[in-house]
């Protein structure tokens, strides 16, 4: 496999919408009536072809090994199983329904509740070997107190010290000025990742998507959800942990652009004024 570093900069380019969106969260419903196809990976036979996708991008076995292991996690212990869908399944909806998936919170053998693996931690978990820090930044934003707990307290993470390091530069939220002009968020993003010294091994045929929300409070653009892109022979495959309490889900899709409309439909998407558009980026690139 071929690889070619990338560093971030003056590779961001603008996409443009009007949506807000409110992040890695559960329970959404479809905003448009379209046509999804999609898995839970509870059959051996999707996750068998998903990890053959992923190991031949170059995602280590390691990794592999954990991912399945979440999974298996999160399939075994949902409440309401029968709602999740074996095999690749097509419905005339936008989204996925998860209303009826119950996952209720867990202790660990201390007794102590802990957070469920989430969108961020799976995308980091299969794209992390691709990914480059320079300059790590000191301390988690509040924003990911939920990854960070479940980082230090899940019984099945397997990330090192290195590897949380890197996670928290990757995903802590960057400061924006005040304002909804979303060129200059994204000017922000660019030159904080630079800062950061965040750069990506360009790996032919999986990408890291990123969808960055605006809080107008704080001031800040962070990452409300993240997935892995996969390009096959014939169309592409998302990725995505849907949130901490709902299922591991794989999509299929014939365009990148389907893609992003996919994202963009998320039911959980809202806002106010105060709130500027969403920003995806690939990689380093924006795309929307």
């Amino acid at each position: 496999m071929k690889y070619k570093k990338i560093f971030i900069g003056v590779l961001m380019l603008l996409g443009s919408t009007m949506m807000v969106m409110s992040g890695c969260s559960s329970k959404s419903e479809a905003k448009n009536e379209e046509v999804l196809t999609y898995s839970n990976l509870v059959d051996e036979e999707g996750k068998q072809e998903i990890e053959e996708y992923l190991l031949e991008r170059g995602v280590p076995a390691q990794s592999m090994k954990v991912f399945r292991e979440w999974v298996n996690d999160y399939n075994e212990h949902v409440n309401a199983k029968e709602n999740l869908e074996k095999g690749f399944h097509t419905i005339s909806a936008a989204q996925a329904d998860y209303k009826k998936i119950d996952f209720e919170p867990r202790e660990n053998e201390e007794g102590i509740p802990y957070s469920e693996v989430n969108c961020r931690l799976t995308a980091f978990l299969l794209f992390k070997d691709f990914v480059n820090i320079t300059n790590p930044v000191e301390g988690a934003d509040n924003y990911l107190m939920f990854d960070v707990e479940a980082m230090e307290q899940h019984p099945l993470m397997a990330f090192d010290k290195g590897d949380e390091s890197k996670f928290i530069t990757l995903f802590n939220p960057v400061v924006v000025e005040d304002n909804t002009d979303k060129d200059k968020h994204i000017k922000s993003i660019s030159e904080e990742w630079q800062n950061r010294g965040i750069s990506f091994e360009q790996a032919e045929g999986i990408s890291l998507l990123n969808l960055w929300m605006h809080d107008s409070y704080e001031q800040k653009r962070f990452i409300g959800h993240s997935g892995i892109l996969v390009r096959l022979e014939e169309g592409f495959i998302f990725i995505e942990k849907y949130s901490a309490s709902d299922p591991f889900q794989v999509s299929k899709f014939n365009e990148k652009q389907e893609v992003i409309d996919y994202l963009l439909s998320r039911g959980d998407i809202n806002g106010d004024d105060s709130e500027s558009d969403i920003i995806i980026t690939e990689n380093e690139k924006v795309v929307y």
